[in-house]
């Protein structure tokens, strides 16, 4: 049997012990007009060099940049879809980490690529497959504030058709591992059927047997989702044993092929 070995979640921000915070230090110098966005694109650059170099030399077979340009995993897709604005700061799940709450106003369109050049610059300087990965449309819906279509289905399906064009561009820029994170989904059994439908949509346009996806869920057990989180549209799924212990007992009823 052969094992696949991936990294899930964002790396650590912090550098090693000792070393410089370049990029917070860059991003102070913006802030204050005391540089460009070039020199923070290269601080960032060389940020996901490390990253990935790290995860090569750990004999990581599917590698990503780490998000090393996020704040969040959702304002950087946010900040790319009409309809959303950036509200304020919420704490990202039960973490000591914090995101910025995007807040739908209008109705959502996909407003160019979020992480297409980010994938394609990771790509070219790394020696291992790269993983792309975007928010799920529940977890997406479910962490942000809906001010327009006051109906939490059309505004998950909304998001969905923005993420499937955002999988689609990663995909036609060479992406064959796609990771779609859904950690909320865990704490909204009720949304099952509709994360369904949902990820239906944002993996309809890509080319069957071409890209890989990744189901990630994280932060808390699934028992309470059962075997029917296998009928979502998903190559791979992704359980979290350390804060749920007891996804152990789902991984043992995984169907067959």
């Amino acid at each position: 049997m052969t094992i696949t070995t991936t990294v899930v979640g964002s790396y650590p921000k912090p550098p090693d012990e000792g070393l410089p915070f370049v990029v917070r230090q860059t991003l102070h110098k913006l802030e204050r007009d005391e540089l460009t966005v070039t020199e923070l694109t290269a601080a960032q650059d060389d940020l996901v060099r490390a990253m990935i170099a790290e995860q090569s030399d750990a004999g990581i077979d599917i590698v990503t940049d780490g998000h090393a340009r996020w704040d969040d995993i959702l304002t950087p897709f946010a900040r790319h879809i009409t309809g959303f604005e950036i509200g304020g700061l919420l704490r990202w799940f039960d973490n000591n980490v914090y995101y910025r709450r995007p807040v739908c106003v209008g109705g959502l369109e996909w407003g160019g690529p979020s992480t297409v050049e980010h994938f394609r610059f990771a790509s070219s300087v790394a020696t291992k497959p790269v993983k792309a990965v975007v928010p799920g449309p529940v977890t997406f819906a479910r962490l942000s504030v809906d001010e327009h279509y006051g109906d939490h289905r059309e505004f998950v399906l909304a998001i969905a058709r923005v993420i499937a064009q955002e999988a689609f561009e990663l995909e036609a820029a060479g992406a064959r591992f796609l990771q779609i994170d859904e950690p909320a989904l865990l704490g909204a059994p009720e949304d099952l059927e509709l994360a369904k439908q949902a990820l239906e949509i944002v993996t309809g346009e890509l080319k069957a047997g071409e890209t890989e996806i990744t189901l990630a869920t994280y932060f808390d057990d699934a028992k309470r989702l059962g075997t029917e989180l296998y009928d979502l549209p998903a190559d791979i799924f992704g359980f979290d044993l350390v804060a749920g212990p007891e996804n152990r007992s789902l991984i043992d009823q995984l169907p067959d092929g």
